[in-house]
C-alpha cells in the first residue's frame, strides 16, 4: 500500500489499537505499521511517544525504517514536548510542505473528529518543523519510490486554505474568553474571539489540559479548544465570513484539512 492509499483509507476514521484512551496519536502510527506489515513500536519508558525517537537505537524501529533529515510524504515524524503545539510529544505522518517552516501531517488526536472513547480521528494538521526531533523515520517500503502513486503527494491533494463550500475544516487551538459560558437558544456556548463571538461547546473539543484536565469538560477560562472537523456550508467573501454548523464565523482560525 502506498502512502496515498493509506491516507485515503484512514482520513476521517479513528483507530484504537491498544484499547486505551481512544484514538490517540500512537494508535494512528500503530495502524500505519500494521498496514505496512511492521512490528508495532511501543512507548516503553515514559509512556509518551517521544520514547519512539529517544529509544530508536534499541526499540527495533530501525529494522524497518531509515532515519532521514528531509521528509517526504509517508515518513513518520516524532514531535518533542513543545508548548502550544505538542506539549506531551506527538507522532504523525508527513504529508506535504507548506512554506519551509510548517508542514501538513496526517495523524490522530490532532484536531480531527472526536473519537467515541477519547482522542480524535485521522486528519491533516499544520505543525511546525522546529517541534520535530532531528530525524524522521522512512519506512523501508517507501525507499526509492517516486511519483504520485508511490508515496508522494501531488499538489491537488494539498489543502490550500482557500475555503469554499464543501471544504472540510478544523481549527487551530483557541483559548475560551474570560466571559466563561452562557446559554444561547438552548445551547451552552463559550466565547471564542478568533471566530467572532459565542460558539456552541457541542461543536468543539478540548485541545489540552490547560484547564486542569483534558476531559472535554471546560472547567475554567484557561481551557483551549478546537473546532470539530466539519464542512463549510456557505461563504461570504465580501464580509470575510464562512458558515459552519449553521453559524457565520471568521475563517481566520480555521484549517482546511480537505479541499471542497
Amino acid at each position: 500500500m502506498t502512502y496515498l492509499e493509506f491516507k485515503q483509507m484512514v482520513l476521517g476514521k479513528g483507530y484504537d489499537i491498544d484499547k486505551y484512551y481512544g484514538a490517540q496519536c500512537w494508535d494512528g502510527a500503530a495502524e500505519y505499521w500494521s498496514v505496512l506489515g511492521y512490528p508495532i513500536i511501543h512507548c516503553s519508558q515514559s509512556g509518551y511517544v517521544k520514547d519512539i525517537w529517544n529509544l530508536r537505537k534499541t526499540n527495533g524501529i530501525l529494522n524497518n525504517h531509515k532515519e532521514v533529515t528531509v521528509m517526504k510524504p509517508g515518513d513518520i515524524a516524532v514531535f518533542k514536548e513543545v508548548a502550544n503545539w505538542t506539549p506531551y510529544s506527538h507522532i504523525a505522518i508527513f504529508d506535504s510542505d507548506i512554506d519551509g517552516k510548517y508542514g501538513w501531517f496526517l495523524g490522530q488526536n490532532q484536531g480531527g473528529t472526536p473519537y467515541s472513547t477519547g482522542g480524535a480521528c485521522f486528519n491533516l494538521c499544520r505543525l511546525p518543523y522546529y517541534a520535530t526531533f532531528d530525524t524522521a523515520f522512512r519506512p523501508n517500503a517507501l525507499l526509492g519510490t517516486s511519483g504520485s502513486g508511490n508515496g508522494t503527494t501531488t499538489v491537488t491533494d494539498k489543502p490550500d486554505q482557500i475555503l469554499e463550500v464543501g471544504s472540510v475544516v478544523s481549527s487551530v487551538p483557541m483559548k475560551i474568553g474570560n466571559q466563561g459560558l452562557t446559554s444561547i437558544n438552548g445551547d451552552v456556548c463559550c466565547y471564542l474571539s478568533q471566530l467572532g463571538g459565542w460558539f456552541p461547546i457541542k461543536y468543539v473539543s478540548e485541545y489540552d489540559a490547560s484547564d486542569g484536565a483534558k476531559d472535554n469538560y471546560l472547567a475554567n477560562t484557561k481551557a483551549r479548544v478546537y473546532v470539530n472537523q466539519t464542512t463549510v456550508q456557505a461563504v461570504n467573501a465580501g464580509a470575510n465570513l464562512v458558515q459552519i454548523y449553521g453559524i457565520w464565523v471568521d475563517p481566520t482560525p480555521l484549517l482546511e484539512v480537505r479541499n471542497g
